[in-house]
């Protein structure tokens, strides 16, 4: 069993995870099948990544139990205000064929609808509904953090963060909790793609905007090719 790492709400997850960001619809099952026979038992993909059905064959054909696997996605920016966001997560889990999903995020904020605290009072009602086991943000600056541990009291459990060769693994590690919920830590996410090498440009941007939200004690936001982010 992969090394379990203990998140702020009391679940565990699976140290290393396998991420389908780019991975071919048509070959999503095949490659998701290949993870877990090579022993990954976390598997992340998106909304936007248009490969959740692939995901689902691979769950049910890939013979682990269901409770062996720790599968995570995340919401669509198109779909903020609850009632897209209640739909959007219906049509996530009828792709997947599963009856509870372990982690739903948000993907990005995009502060420009203003809409991402209402997705996040979504993510909790979900969660409480029993319908999701933990809830996090992808993405989100400390901003963006503030806000919704402000408005609704529920710190994330979960924050993907960016592992780029370039950048130090003490600042890789740091997603730092807003002051006043330091006992709420925030874990970061990273998983393995299946698809899309980095670039080495990408990585040096990458290592001035984490130094940078060093700088204002921020949480460094952006693309997590490790936890398989991109903008849908």
């Amino acid at each position: 069993m992969p090394e379990q790492i203990k998140l702020n709400d009391g679940l565990t997850i699976p140290q290393l995870g396998l991420g389908v960001w780019q991975v071919d619809p048509a070959i999503t099952a095949k490659v998701v099948s290949w993870g877990i026979e090579a022993g990954y038992r976390s598997i992340d993909t998106a909304e936007g990544y248009a490969n959740e059905e692939g995901v689902g064959q691979a769950i049910r054909e890939g013979g682990v139990p269901r409770n062996e696997l720790f599968i995570t996605s995340k919401l669509r920016n198109g779909a903020h205000q609850r009632d897209l966001a209640l739909k959007a997560f219906d049509e996530t889990m009828k792709k997947l064929g599963i009856e509870q999903l372990d982690l739903f995020l948000i993907h990005w904020p995009v502060p420009s609808r203003n809409n991402y605290v209402e997705a996040w009072k979504t993510l909790v009602e979900l969660r409480d509904a029993g319908r999701i086991r933990s809830i996090g943000v992808s993405n989100f600056n400390q901003d963006h953090l503030e806000r919704i541990i402000g408005e609704t009291g529920v710190v994330p459990a979960v924050k993907p963060d960016r592992a780029a060769p370039a950048v130090p693994a003490a600042r890789q590690a740091r997603v730092p909790c807003p002051p006043r919920h330091q006992d709420r830590k925030l874990e970061p996410a990273r998983q393995r793609p299946a698809a899309a090498g980095p670039d080495p440009g990408e990585d040096r941007q990458e290592a001035r905007k984490i130094r940078g939200a060093d700088d204002h004690q921020m949480a460094p936001s952006g693309r997590s090719d490790r936890h398989s982010q991109i903008n849908p």
